[in-house]
């Protein structure tokens, strides 16, 4: 009889036992969920500021990519520019070698 008293007790005591283990099972589940969403939330943020940085450098391609235009387009222009400086340089000194020609032939 004191046998199954133990037993009973024992019995009782392990009751209590899984009831207190389900209780901090169930309360570690609640934090590790609670710990996921916010993961979750701190992943999707992640997403979104890489997604903003990824517009912002696509924008800065593009602008890169005019100014490299726009600096392209004005060294065309400054080429053409020194080419016509030079012909016009040299238009100028044909003129002037025929005035002064024109001269000395006046002269004799």
């Amino acid at each position: 009889v004191e046998r199954a008293v133990q037993v009973e007790q024992l019995c009782h005591t392990l009751d209590d036992e899984v009831g207190r283990q389900a209780k901090v099972a169930e309360k570690n589940k609640e934090s590790l969920l609670e710990s996921d969403k916010q993961l979750q939330e701190q992943i999707n943020g992640l997403r979104d500021e890489n997604r903003q940085l990824k517009d912002v450098i696509a924008d800065m391609k593009q602008q890169m990519a005019a100014q490299a235009k726009h600096g392209k387009d004005i060294e065309d222009a400054l080429y053409f520019l020194s080419d016509e400086l030079s012909k016009a340089k040299d238009a100028a000194k044909k003129a002037e070698a025929s005035q002064k020609g024109g001269r000395m032939g006046a002269r004799k």
